[in-house]
């Protein structure tokens, strides 16, 4: 391998030492304990919209949206494992409190800490990557950001429409009191814009297979 391929190899190995650091050390993540007890935690509408449940550098995360994040964890997990037939197996009965469920995964934990904690690891990355994307001046595309929420807000239209409910109504179901559809928005946008930063920064270093033959 000649010196093109030692540099490349370097560059590579630099960035992606990069990424880690920027991962898991240049944003310090406080967990505030009431976090992990969503169910419980959620006690009156004041409380839950001015509580904060996680801080990302010098951001706080309040509970709407750690609702959000929370339900899509949930969401998702639950749409992964019933494709897959292994939600049965599992055990989860999604007609009683999460909270008072023991998580197959951990038996020290609930099936609420273990989605809690899953919403939390996902603000975690989220908000790292939106942060220094702000940081180096990351310019997203928007269009298709647009066009994402779009079709979210079709969705939910129709959804809401199906269950003669209001827009909002439905999201607040779906995501938890507190979620509207512009607070939703606010949520998105910036997820969107985390992951084409984390597309980019993936992008950047790929590395050709001359270069890595060569």
């Amino acid at each position: 391998m000649d010196n093109k391929a030692n540099s490349s190899e370097k560059a590579v190995k630099k960035e992606k030492m990069h990424i880690s650091v920027l991962i898991t050390i240049i944003v310090a993540v406080i967990v505030v304990a009431a976090a992990f007890g969503y169910a419980v935690w959620r006690n009156s509408d004041a409380v839950f919209e001015n509580s904060v449940a996680v801080t990302v550098g010098d951001t706080e995360i309040y509970g709407p949206e750690f609702s959000y994040y929370y339900y899509n964890a949930v969401n998702y997990f639950l749409e992964t494992y019933s494709a897959s037939g292994l939600l049965d197996y599992l055990g989860i009965d999604t007609s009683v409190s999460l909270a008072t469920q023991e998580c197959s995964f951990d038996s020290e934990i609930t099936w609420a800490e273990y989605f809690a904690e899953s919403a939390i690891s996902n603000i975690e990355q989220t908000y790292v990557l939106y942060l220094e994307s702000q940081k180096a001046g990351f310019e997203v595309n928007q269009e298709e950001i647009d066009e994402t929420i779009s079709s979210y807000r079709t969705a939910f239209e129709e959804n809401a429409s199906e269950n003669n409910m209001s827009v909002d109504d439905y999201i607040s179901l779906a995501y938890g009191d507190g979620v509207t559809w512009d607070r939703f928005v606010t949520y998105a946008e910036k997820a969107l814009a985390a992951s084409q930063y984390q597309e980019s920064i993936t992008d950047g270093i790929s590395v050709s297979d001359d270069e890595i033959t060569t």
